[in-house]
């Protein structure tokens, strides 16, 4: 196995024009990211860690309250810390501004590409709005990975830093612990088939030791994170009910001979969301959408997710041959450095097997696999090509090779429109109704009164930006997060009309003169008991399901 020695330091004068235009671009990236973060409307997904971490007495409290959440800790425990000195939301995007500078400025002055290539990087979709805009632990993700390749060329002198890094990368979410697990494994191929290192590695054998245990210790305690309780409402996407129907699935769909195909299909097809990340430009509810199905709509049922394949619409199957001809393309830019090779394959088939298995993904799941090409461009720079792979030889696949970077600038434009059109529309669109909706409970003082909201995902963005607790009304109680849980919950059962006014009326019972009433679909009918006034209703949202119907309701 061949090495390339550590990367020469670049001329006095090319580091300073450098330098200042990275720094140049650091500054564009960041005031750009505090318009797009002040216009944002945060939804449910963002605003959940929030509460949690801000309804948290102790650490070992908030450790217990995430394990219905399918997340390790990391991300909460950094909130926890935040709110103990602020309950203003604001300071989540705050912290998550800082760290999406911090992986941008790891990128701009360490990875190997291009000018062109880091500015395109730099402001695509999945960077710029997915990581940076939407403030969730994906972000951090990114900052561990960059640091992670900026130093893997010098693993040579300590594993440590790397296994601290990797240690972190466990703790963040599901996926960066799958590309973690495949960073570590190749970590050991890379120094089994290194001769160079053998000699240097026993002499530090003691280093190596307890970088293996930091890593190993970070890898199962984040399993025990992850893996859900037995009363979990969440064991995966092959059984249960949800508004998405694409994403959850009932015994009934189980027992169709499509359903397994098209399962993996759906799965298969985040290579093509992941490469071409645009989103869907005919739709108001383009988060998680994708340009592709902007050209099958009204032909197959298409949603945040790829198509069911059980419908065999030819329009729809021809995503499945693009995906393998992007994989096999990229897969084989590598096959002249069989260490890049193996991460490139393991950490993709790991992804799209967990997809299957566990997740159907969503956009900010997808863009993971193809920050492992980035990842895997910028580590590969650490190796020279194998002539030994003469008898593989074929001008196609060397074609490919040389022309990797052009492939890179190709998908990064692709990214670049996609990050400008999610950007654009941020701005202009909300992507919440709950903080319109929030402004007016404040302006008319409603904020003074009992709020009660259905349903409970939905409704808890109006705990976090109000600082209240809510009563829920599929749960019967007050609380702010969301509970996974069907001890606290009736799990994803809708309520009718009838039933949330019923409920309505016995907490106006209790000495709560008056209700404000907050329902993410209009109300209709009316019962005796109660004098029900319409207030508002917010019905603009990017994300679907957040638009709020604002009733005030008081007894007769």
């Amino acid at each position: 196995m061949e090495i390339r020695n550590r990367p020469k330091l670049e001329p006095r004068h090319q580091f300073k024009t450098n330098t200042k235009f990275y720094l140049i671009l650091i500054l564009v990236f960041s005031i750009l990211a505090i318009i797009g973060l002040l216009n944002h409307e945060m939804w449910r997904d963002e605003l959940e860690a929030w509460l949690i971490a801000n309804n948290s007495d102790s650490i070992s409290e908030l450790l217990s309250n995430i394990k219905y959440i399918g997340h390790p800790g990391l991300w909460y425990i950094c909130l926890y810390f935040i709110t103990r000195f602020t309950n203003n939301v604001g300071a989540m995007q705050v912290f998550h501004l800082l760290i999406a500078i911090g992986f941008v400025s790891l990128f701009l002055f360490y990875a190997p590409f291009t000018k062109l290539q880091k500015f395109l990087f730099c402001f695509g979709y999945y960077t710029f709005y997915e990581y940076t805009i939407i403030s969730r632990n994906y972000g951090l993700g990114l900052l561990f990975l960059f640091a992670f390749c900026a130093l893997y060329s010098y693993r040579d002198r300590s594993y440590l830093p790397l296994a601290i890094i990797l240690f972190l990368l466990s703790h963040l979410n599901a996926y960066t612990l799958i590309i973690g697990f495949a960073l570590a494994l190749t970590l050991i191929i890379d120094a089994y088939f290194n001769p160079n290192l053998h000699r240097t590695l026993y002499s530090k054998r003691w280093s190596i030791i307890t970088s293996f245990i930091i890593y190993f210790t970070g890898f199962i305690t984040a399993i025990i994170q992850i893996v859900p309780p037995l009363d979990s409402d969440y064991h995966g996407d092959l059984i249960g009910i949800n508004e998405n129907k694409i994403l959850y699935s009932t015994a009934e769909d189980m027992s169709s001979p499509f359903f397994y195909l098209s399962k993996f299909a759906r799965s298969f097809a985040s290579i093509w969301k992941a490469y071409v990340a645009i989103p869907n430009l005919s739709t108001w509810h383009f988060h998680n959408s994708n340009i592709f199905y902007m050209f099958t709509d009204g032909i197959a049922n298409v949603s945040g997710n790829a198509t069911i394949v059980g419908e065999f619409n030819v329009l729809n199957l021809l995503i499945y041959p693009l995906c393998i001809i992007i994989f096999l393309t990229v897969a084989i830019a590598f096959y002249r450095q069989p260490i890049i090779l193996f991460f490139y394959t393991i950490s993709n088939c790991a992804l799209i097997g967990f997809f299957y298995f566990v997740r159907i993904p969503n956009n900010r799941h997808i863009g993971h696999l193809f920050i492992i090409f980035i990842v895997s461009l910028w580590l590969s720079t650490n190796y020279k090509q194998n002539l030994w792979l003469d008898k593989f030889k074929h001008k196609f696949f060397d074609w490919i090779v040389i022309n990797k970077s052009l492939l890179l600038t190709l998908f990064l434009c692709l990214h670049l429109i996609g990050g400008v059109y999610a950007y654009s529309r941020d701005l202009v669109e909300p992507f919440s109704g709950s903080k319109a909706a929030v402004e007016y409970i404040k302006k008319n003082n409603y904020d003074r009164l009992k709020i009660a909201g259905s349903s409970h995902t939905k409704i808890a963005p109006f705990s976090a930006l109000l600082n209240k607790e809510i009563y829920y009304l599929e749960r019967e109680d007050f609380g702010t997060y969301t509970v996974w849980t069907g001890k606290k919950q009736k799990n994803h059962i809708d309520l009718t009309n009838k039933e949330i006014l019923e409920q309505v009326a016995r907490l106006i019972d209790n000495n709560n003169s008056e209700i404000l009433l907050i329902l993410n679909q209009k109300l209709e009918g009316s019962i005796s008991l109660l004098n029900i006034q319409s207030l508002a209703q917010f019905e603009s949202s990017i994300v679907k399901g957040e638009t709020y119907y604002l009733y005030l309701v008081t007894k007769n």
